[in-house]
This record gives C-alpha cells, structure tokens and sequence, in this order.
C-alpha cells in the first residue's frame, strides 16, 4: 500500500496504548454481551418449552440402551412443549426434574444488569437504553445535560481538534475560524427554561434577538432585532455618571 503523510489522514485515535490504535470496545465487552445474550437465550428456552423443567426418568431395574432410547423417544414425542399430556410412568419409573427456575437463577435481574453493564462500558445513560427503573421526570433531563458533558464531549474535542487541524489551512486558523458540535437541540430542555435562557442572554447583550428567534427555529425580523441589547442599568465599575451618560448608560 501506500505510505501518506500524517497530514493527509483525518485520523482520531481512541483511548488505546500507543496513540494510534484504540481500543476495540465490543472485544473488550464481549463477556459481559456474551452474558447479555445467554440470558436471553436462556429465557427464549425455557419460555419455548412452556416453562418445563427438563428432568431423568428414573428406573430401578438395569435397561439395555434400545430400551432407554425408546423410552426417551417416546416421552419426548408424547410430552413435548405444547402437548399437554398427561404422563403417565411404567411401572418402578419415576420423574425427577430439574431446579432450573428462572426465578431462582435470577434471570431477570440478570437481564437487568447487564443493560446497565453495557450502558457504562459505552458511557450512555441507562434511560436512553430504554431502562427506565430509575429514570423520572425531574432527572431524565439532568442525565441527558450529562450525556452531552461526560459522554459525548470527550469524543466531540478530539473531533473539533483533528477538524480544526486537517481540514483549515493556517491563514484559516489564524482568521478565527475553527470546527465546533452543535449541541444546542440537546441542551435544549423544556421550553421554559430555553426561552428563560434565550432571554437572559438577550437582555444581557450576548445575543441578539434573531439568534434567540433561530434557535426556536422562527424566522428572523427586522430593524432592532439584529441588534445587541446594552441593559440600562448598569455601568461600568469607576466610571461617574458623567462618564456613563456619555456612553449611553445610566
């Protein structure tokens, strides 16, 4: 193949050893998966066999292997899942199960686990795994600020840098320019406190009222609009009202 210079590859390493190669998440969560999986599957089992248990067929005398494969045979023929049967044992046969409760393995809690197992190997919160045991409607938006600051912006920085680094040329740097996420649709919240937010900001000078219009998606207006705002109630610190009246502060 061909050797490239390590400005022409748009390379983001992941946490790994030497810098260049991360780490393969799914291999190194391939038991805790693996266990995910099992647990599954052992519930697709014994909820297929119509909850029952496997078990011996018990005979006091010695049977030659012809007889305990017909034996086997027909009980499984006679009493599979979905049969219905009533068994009904030879003489000195009994059957004895078994213990092989979900209920006792812990299954569910098993199953339980394993998503929030999954879900911190990934640095997701449970809730967007749709396990809502401990989500309510005054802490799903905490964990979703969250997701944004402790999930989501140890991988956007590296992005922003390897971007802002191999695709802007340094006059391109060097004017200001630079690549960013845009987290604001996730850190948006309720309407309320996005618009309380928009208006501090805009009655604080730091946007204008067409920037806080277009994050509610509204078109922009005219005239005063595209304007910052200067609060008239403040100045700054040392300054005589003289100073201030001049500047157009009072």
């Amino acid at each position: 193949g061909r050797k490239l210079a390590q400005e022409q590859v748009l390379h983001v390493p992941g946490l790994g050893f030497d810098g260049v190669q991360g780490y393969d998440v799914v291999s190194l969560a391939a038991k805790a998966i693996g266990l995910a999986m099992g647990a599954e599957q052992y519930g697709a089992n014994w909820f297929g066999s119509e909850g029952r248990p496997s078990g011996v067929l018990q005979n006091k005398g010695r049977l030659s292997q012809e007889a305990m494969d017909r034996q086997r045979a027909d009980w499984e023929r006679i009493h599979a899942p979905g049969s219905h049967r009533i068994a009904i044992l030879q003489e000195d046969t009994t059957f004895n199960p078994y213990d092989n409760d979900p209920t006792k393995a812990q299954a569910l809690e098993v199953r339980k686990f394993q998503v929030t197992e999954i879900a911190r190997l990934l640095g997701i919160p449970p809730h967007m795994l749709f396990d809502l045991d401990r989500a309510t409607f005054s802490n799903i938006e905490q964990m979703s600020l969250e997701f944004v600051t402790f999930s989501l912006s140890p991988c956007m920085v590296p992005w922003e840098q390897e971007l802002t680094r191999k695709l802007l040329n340094r006059a391109e740097r060097k004017s200001g320019m630079f690549f960013r996420f845009d987290t604001s649709v996730l850190l948006r919240g309720d309407p309320h406190n996005s618009a309380s937010s928009h208006s501090l900001l805009v009655n604080a000078g730091i946007e204008t009222p067409n920037e806080a219009r277009a994050a509610f998606d509204l078109a922009p207006e005219a005239g005063d609009a595209t304007k910052l705002r200067i609060p008239l109630n403040s100045a700054v610190l040392g300054a005589t009202p003289a100073d201030a009246g001049k500047k157009g502060v009072a």
